[in-house]
């Protein structure tokens, strides 16, 4: 059955009015983000100071945060099956169920990766040593206690997205980044100790808001220990995602863990430029797969395989329009975004050069990243999660061999 083009038209305007409300609000969150690693870039340069703070916040999400990820991903296609085959009170106890769930288990992870954490740097950070694996440890034991809060958030601001609510998630954002950029310019006249605390006092003002958003809505939170059927077979879907998102963690994470053998500020430098590509990818490709995900999710639970197709073409054409031209400017102006951004106080010429090779390569594969995130997306809305999987092992396996030879 063909779709029908006036359904296409309509559908594209609709997301391209939405995304453009979102990248407004989601360029002030990333405004505040950039502000933030400005002044970390001014006040602390690519010491190892920067070095620890970005290594114990990525380790996290390497180990745990996936997990969390991919229970509020598989949690949207069984959530809007539910709503079309029992109405939106059994939808509310499943997503309270899953709350519970997610909860629990990230209180035991956190608690994990506290005790353990002096152990997990000197595995996944082996090339730290002395001061800089030290306060790598301190910060890592703050940073695995956000996770408890992440976990809620990503299932509420799910929940939200499959009410058509995009626009005050995104608000919410901008307590966790404030808070942040506070506790760095504070750790620079106090003490750089306080930095982690950020991330983690940024995360408890994000989740409370989005609780009270997702109340608004209409959800209600009632504790209970009983695991229903469809909580447990969210759980089942979310073991393939998991691997997934964990695969591309280690991908991304494989580059820092090479590089803090290499000449200091490395990994600083990797870190900055990641930032400023997904910079891009935030305000373009993730907006447009957020809004185009939930009329996956629907159409397939409805059996509107119309509506469905129109979805696909619609943020296909979106994000090829988009990620195309991002990709060649950044490429080509890479070193001058850099010096723009960053270079200034102990951010000096040397650390621009360093940056900006980081940048050029992460933006030379900024059209097939939007492309590979929709793709994902497609797949997990009809519940095949284990497709994007073996497609993320066979990428994996080729950067880490790539990363072994170049480094050697």
């Amino acid at each position: 059955m063909k779709g029908d083009p006036l359904l296409g038209e309509h559908l594209m305007r609709t997301a391209a009015k939405t995304a453009a409300l979102m990248a407004v609000l989601t360029l002030g969150t990333k405004v505040l983000g950039f502000l933030r690693e400005v002044f970390m870039a001014g006040f602390f340069g690519t010491s190892y100071i920067v070095d620890a703070y970005v290594m114990a916040s990525a380790i996290p999400g390497i180990l745990f945060a996936g997990i969390f990820t991919s229970v509020a991903v598989s949690y949207m296609p069984i959530f809007s099956r539910i709503v079309e085959e029992k109405g939106i009170d059994e939808g509310n106890r499943f997503t309270a169920e899953s709350i519970t769930i997610t909860s629990f288990i990230a209180l035991i992870t956190a608690l994990a990766g506290i005790i353990f954490a002096g152990p997990v740097v000197e595995i996944l950070a082996r090339g730290f040593t002395g001061k800089t694996a030290e306060l790598t440890v301190f910060f890592l034991r703050i940073t695995f206690s956000y996770v408890i809060f992440t976990a809620a958030t990503g299932l509420l601001e799910s929940y939200l997205q499959y009410k058509g609510t995009f626009l005050k998630p995104v608000l919410a954002g901008y307590l966790q980044s404030g808070f942040v950029l506070a506790a760095i310019i504070i750790s620079a006249y106090y003490s750089y100790y306080l930095l982690a605390f950020g991330l983690l006092i940024g995360s408890i003002l994000r989740l409370v808001a989005v609780f009270f958003v997702a109340k608004g809505k209409g959800f209600r939170y009632r504790p209970t220990m009983r695991i229903g059927k469809a909580a447990k077979e969210i759980m089942v879907l979310a073991v393939p995602v998991f691997i997934g998102s964990t695969v591309n963690q280690i991908n991304s994470f494989v580059d820092k863990m090479l590089a803090s053998g290499l000449a200091e500020g490395s990994v600083s430098a990797l870190n900055y430029g990641y930032l400023l590509i997904n910079m891009i990818t935030a305000l373009t490709i993730t907006i447009i797969v957020t809004i185009i995900y939930p009329r996956l999710t629907q159409s397939i639970a409805a059996s509107d395989h119309s509506r469905f197709n129109e979805s696909i073409g619609t943020g296909m054409n979106i994000i090829l329009i988009i990620s195309l031209p991002c990709s060649l400017g950044a490429m080509l102006y890479s070193s001058p975004v850099v010096q723009l951004v960053y270079e200034r106080g102990a951010f000096n010429g040397a650390s621009t050069e360093l940056t900006a090779g980081a940048f050029f390569y992460y933006a030379a594969g900024l059209t097939f990243i939007a492309i590979n995130a929709l793709l994902v997306k497609v797949y997990y809305s009809m519940e095949d999660m284990r497709t994007p999987v073996i497609c993320g092992i066979f990428g994996a396996a080729v950067n880490i061999t790539l990363n072994l030879i170049l480094v050697s």
